[in-house]
């Protein structure tokens, strides 16, 4: 009896697009020492490819940069995700 197997690969790719033609200028994130454009948690979340509540939880714990305006909006600083998605890659909990 011959039996073979099927292995199936998928490929995703992600890509942030900005709704305008021009991307927002470089900011000072609070905690680095060089400019980065800073995102909203919606937009965070798209590109680390979480959930918008991971990114929040981040947050509130302190693990992750960010900035509050006097409006009370929040951003995020993308240089500081990148830890946090490799330690949820390797099955820490969001």
């Amino acid at each position: 009896m011959n039996r073979t197997r099927r292995i199936e690969i998928t490929v995703e790719r992600r890509r942030l697009v900005w709704p305008n033609a021009t991307p927002p200028a470089p900011v000072f994130c609070p905690s680095c020492p060089a400019p980065v454009v800073l995102l909203t948690p919606e937009e965070a979340a798209a590109l680390a490819g979480v959930s918008v509540r991971a990114v929040y939880r981040w947050v509130e714990t302190g693990q992750m940069h960010y900035l509050e305006t006097s409006d009370n909006q929040l951003f995020v600083c993308p240089s500081s995700f990148p830890p946090l998605i490799e330690a949820s890659l390797k099955g820490a909990t969001l």
